[in-house]
């Protein structure tokens, strides 16, 4: 609850459906104070606005987004985890921060 209390901190949500289904929404605090790089990439991924994936990286051409991604893990107040086959709207992979938590 202290996370979502610091508006310095992005929030940003995910829908999410179950066969076309509405089934809930995933609010998620991104830790840019400690993580930059990775809560950038997440929030740009969320939100849409990277544009396309470049030529010569992965997706190519096709919008650098989590619309219509699927989840293969979800834990309930733990994590959320998805396949989406993407390189990191800041370009490349994503990469370890030095003293954050290693993707």
């Amino acid at each position: 609850r202290q996370l979502r209390d610091d508006a310095s901190l992005p929030l940003v949500f995910l829908d999410v459906s179950i066969h076309g289904k509405p089934a809930g929404r995933i609010e998620a605090v991104l830790l840019s104070k400690h993580a930059p790089l990775a809560a950038e990439s997440l929030r740009r991924l969320v939100t849409g606005e990277a544009g396309a994936a470049p030529a010569g990286h992965e997706g190519a051409g096709k919008p650098y987004t989590l619309k219509g991604a699927a989840f293969y893990r979800i834990i309930h107040g733990f994590i959320d985890q998805t396949g989406a086959a993407t390189d990191s709207p800041l370009g490349g992979d994503f990469i370890d921060e030095p003293g954050a938590l290693a993707l």
